[in-house]
């Protein structure tokens, strides 16, 4: 499998529902070749061990003192943008300085020794994800990357997103059972009753609290303004021996929209890559923060996301039977109908992101899309997977 086929089976499995197994991708579940084409980078050659057996393995399950003993150098734990200082899992300063003046030091001198460049990789989850999903996201994930010469840094950003929508969506699950009716029922009457549902019962306000959780991290005083900081000083302290990569899923594209942004304004080097799976930040908010650094201060983007008619199909939790990008582009924001750049008909409808992603027959320099199911069935912003939900776990195991 290649990697865009993995990558846009990921985002349909998070979009697919509410659920804590549901709501993350099993992002551990990557060759060594899938993991060349995320980061843009050679000689990765080692598997993640035992990720065949991690699937279905209790995602969200309490991790051992050990396991979270080895987070440490690699997991930044934030609540509503500030250092998480209860729960399982704390973060302060003094943990983010040890991981910038102790644990990379010594995973620079290795690069150094190697004869390559430390390669970081900053990666933002979903929305719908809480601290104990995240936490076991990063634990699948951390040893398979530096096995694989990347030094992976998980921003688990707990925003209670996901307990709050399922409480929303609860008052439509009767219906939802309820209902043996054909699909044109749900477009033109279920679908649009769960959103007024949605925006009745506070989901502007809560998808909103979300966004200012994103903005707020990188505000001044928030946990990943002090990390890009501490990045800042390391990078300049080492010039030319440090790569910087971002992966955002869902609404990990907004925290990024402010969390690039602010390292670059604190002095680190250009990014090399930024992917996007699935992004969930408005188009123009896109445009405002991220759009202009595209090609200089953050060199390519790859945005994988699901075609029109995939993204229709698809549904949350078996009640709203689109995706959760619509609901949030039909119900979640203040305005209806707001573009969401996830959404193909959003990116082909803006005159810029067109240009951008090389939609109006001009390839672009700075920036691809990799949309599922594609035309194309060669080259690297081709996709040929058929994305039925039921096939998406063993498609995922099976390219291992």
């Amino acid at each position: 499998e290649r990697l865009e086929d993995i990558l846009y089976e990921w985002t349909r499995t998070a979009s697919r529902g509410v659920e804590a197994m549901d709501a993350e991708p099993e992002e551990s579940a990557m060759t060594p070749e899938q993991i060349r084409l995320i980061t843009g980078q050679e000689g990765t050659t080692v598997p993640a061990p035992g990720a065949r057996d991690m699937r279905g393995g209790g995602r969200g399950q309490d991790l051992t003192p050990q396991m979270l003993d080895a987070l440490r150098p690699h997991v930044i734990n934030l609540n509503q943008g500030a250092f998480s200082d209860e729960g399982r899992f704390t973060t302060a300063q003094a943990d983010v300085d040890a991981m910038f003046d102790d644990h990379l030091e010594r995973a620079l001198a290795v690069a150094r020794a190697n004869g390559r460049p430390l390669r970081l990789l900053f990666w933002a989850h979903g929305g719908l994800i809480g601290e104990r999903d995240g936490l076991w996201i990063a634990h699948l994930q951390v040893e398979w990357w530096k096995r694989n010469h990347i030094y992976p840094v998980h921003f688990v950003w707990e925003t209670g997103f996901c307990d709050a929508l399922k409480q929303i969506l609860s008052g439509a699950r009767d219906l939802a059972r309820a209902r043996g009716v054909p699909r044109d029922f749900w477009d033109y009457t279920t679908d649009p009753a769960v959103e007024a549902l949605a925006r009745s019962l506070g989901g502007v306000k809560i998808w909103g609290a979300m966004q200012a959780s994103a903005r707020l991290a990188s505000a001044d005083g928030g946990g990943a303004a002090y990390t890009a900081g501490k990045l800042a000083q390391f990078c300049q302290k080492h010039p030319g021996e440090v790569e910087l990569h971002a992966v955002g899923h869902s609404a990990g594209s907004i925290f990024h929209s402010w969390f690039l942004p602010k390292a670059l304004a604190e002095g680190t080097p250009p990014f090399a890559s930024l992917h996007l799976l699935a992004p969930a930040i408005r188009v123009d908010a896109f445009k405002d923060r991220l759009l202009p650094l595209l090609g200089e201060q953050i060199k390519h983007l790859t945005l994988f996301t699901m075609k029109r008619d995939w993204e229709e199909n698809d549904s949350v939790a078996e009640i709203y039977r689109k995706s959760l990008l619509y609901l949030i582009y039909y119900a979640l924001e203040p305005e209806r109908k707001t573009p969401i750049l996830g959404l193909e008909r959003a990116v082909r409808q803006d005159p810029e992101t067109a240009d951008l992603f090389g939609l109006r027959g001009r390839p672009s320099p700075r920036a691809e899309v990799v949309w599922s199911v594609s035309q194309s069935t060669a080259g690297r912003s081709a996709s040929r997977t058929p994305t039925p939900v039921i096939a998406a776990a063993s498609n995922l195991t099976d390219a291992l």
